[in-house]
């Protein structure tokens, strides 16, 4: 399966927008335009191996480093970071745009396009960085 960078960004937005402080099964999070659950699943898991959920994982008994199920709590620090990073509609749909051009979409090339539109952002303000 190819990790879908929308996808990605829809999860921490409704994980973010989570009522409540109680966890929330990975099968039950509901991401609005993604309803293929095992896409959304399998997403999850990955978000909790990066480290952006602040989660309860379940590993394999065979495999301590293949996480099989998520309970979420919230985003971790990191998510939260991620995701103010790339909150903006405008500014996802540049991220974008340059991440297509460069052909590179990692979380890591991701969040330096969105400093660089930041540093932009900051410079027609007056702030030099």
């Amino acid at each position: 399966m190819k990790r879908d960078m929308d996808l990605v960004r829809d999860i921490l937005l409704a994980i973010e927008a989570k009522p409540s402080p109680k966890p929330i099964n990975m099968t039950e999070l509901e991401v609005p335009d993604h309803p293929d659950s095992s896409s959304r699943r399998k997403h999850i898991v990955m978000l909790a191996g990066a480290g952006f959920l602040d989660c309860e994982p379940t590993r394999s008994k065979t495999n301590p480093d293949r996480i099989h199920h998520v309970l979420v709590f919230d985003l971790s620090w990191k998510g939260h970071d991620y995701l103010d990073s790339i909150r903006d509609p405008k500014v996802w749909k540049k991220i974008k745009e340059k991440s297509a051009q460069i052909g590179n979409t990692s979380f890591e090339f991701t969040l330096e396009i969105a400093k660089a539109l930041a540093k932009q952002q900051l410079k027609s303000v007056g702030l030099d960085v």
